[in-house]
């Protein structure tokens, strides 16, 4: 059916961890996502913007490609 091209290789609640290491796949030339997989959409009748929301504790994932997965393993660890 269809094949998924991006893989994830971190996951964390550190945003600050989270761009250490978009840096260091970025100095590498590693293409890379990141995806809040839990991540409210909203409640129905809530109007509140997603800058007002506390993201504490809320899961970030990095993702590369699935060809660059071995090569971010090596330099994520």
């Amino acid at each position: 059916m269809f094949k998924k091209k991006w893989t994830t290789v971190f996951s964390t609640v550190d945003r600050d961890q989270l761009f250490r290491l978009q840096a260091l796949l970025n100095a590498e030339g590693i293409d890379f996502r990141t995806a809040a997989p839990n991540q409210t959409r909203g409640v129905i009748s809530v109007r509140t913007p997603a800058v007002q929301r506390d993201e504490t504790g809320m899961l970030w994932e990095l993702l590369v490609r699935k060809e660059d997965a071995e090569r971010a393993y090596t330099i994520i660890r």
